[in-house]
């Protein structure tokens, strides 16, 4: 995916935008956002405990393809 970025600190009132070939003739989305305010990334915090739970089995059962898709 190609995206192009740009800041302005002074924004006019009118911006063109000149496309990259790349991005010509296709479907695209423009998307303008006030940055007034500072934008700061927060990382999101590492999950406390597992998510899932090891046990020990006796047996391992593996089922052919055919028992595992059966209806």
């Amino acid at each position: 995916m190609e995206a192009i970025r740009t800041i302005y600190d002074n924004a006019p009132a009118e911006i063109q935008l000149r496309l990259p070939e790349a991005l010509q003739q296709r479907r695209v989305e423009v998307i303008i956002l006030a940055l007034d305010e500072e934008q700061t990334i927060v990382a999101k915090p590492p999950a406390t405990g597992k998510r899932y739970k090891t046990i020990a089995v006796d047996t391992r059962v593996v089922l052919s393809r055919d028992e595992l898709h059966e209806r």
